[in-house]
């Protein structure tokens, strides 16, 4: 009986103090806006940066990219001196979603355990303020470290590449192709779609001027994305949207 008592008495008291310091963390929590002080991009950035394949004229970014890719190629990597090239952050693109599911938090905290990364950004039209979901109300008040390292980043869902049109029935899918090209040329880092579970580290890749996926016969796997913001791919890939199909996927 002794027993039963301390149990009752020991439950009763974490019991109060889980409530207590949650009532503390709502308090301080809730009406925290972390919304980044940079101004929105515009859909139509990317036109103005891309007047020419390149922003400017291509001896310029091929110049200034030999200053960070001298002495090395995206096969070996920056090897001779070990330094990581791409800088330790992580990109999500989040279009019209207001609610953060099961998938869209074990895929981010993957992502924050498997590679801490220096900031998480999530790059949205649509406001913090707008989130819905237990799962992101767990981040903001169980989860402080991961919240700490996110920035939500207000972006506009491109409409139109090159002064065409994007397609009406996936004009969310194709704006988010641009769209995550556009960051990683504005910041560098790493991209992840939101249904990528992050199992090892990736500063393996970070020594290499761009890595992605592409199988053998296969498109390009452009989920996720580990490139310095001066690839020379990056430029040319977003190009190629001059001859943008929108009746292909």
């Amino acid at each position: 009986m002794r027993n039963r008592k301390k149990l009752v008495y020991f439950v009763l008291v974490v019991s109060f103090l889980l409530y207590t310091n949650f009532s503390f963390f709502r308090t301080v929590y809730d009406n925290i806006e972390r919304w980044d002080e940079t101004a929105i991009t515009p859909a139509n950035y990317l036109n103005a940066l891309l007047e020419s394949p390149f922003g400017h004229a291509g001896p310029v970014i091929t110049e200034s990219a030999g200053v960070f890719f001298d002495g090395f190629d995206n096969e070996t990597g920056r090897t001779f001196d070990g330094r990581l090239i791409v800088p330790n952050i992580i990109h999500y693109i989040r279009f019209n979603v207001i609610k953060f599911s099961f998938v869209d938090y074990v895929c981010l905290r993957s992502a924050y355990l498997a590679q801490k990364p220096d900031r998480i950004y999530l790059h949205t039209n649509v406001k913090e303020q707008h989130f819905t979901g237990i799962y992101w109300q767990w981040i903001r008040k169980s989860e402080l470290d991961l919240y700490s390292r996110i920035a939500v980043q207000p972006v506009e869902l491109p409409k139109e590449i090159f002064g065409q049109p994007l397609s009406e029935a996936w004009g969310l899918f194709h704006g988010s192709d641009v769209a995550r090209i556009h960051i990683l040329m504005k910041y560098g880092g790493i991209y992840l779609d939101n249904d990528v579970y992050v199992v090892h580290n990736l500063n393996a890749y970070r020594k290499y001027e761009i890595a992605m996926g592409w199988d053998e016969g296969k498109f390009i796997d452009s989920q996720v994305i580990i490139a310095h913001q001066k690839a020379r791919f990056l430029p040319l890939w977003l190009d190629c949207y001059r001859k943008y199909n929108p009746n292909s996927w």
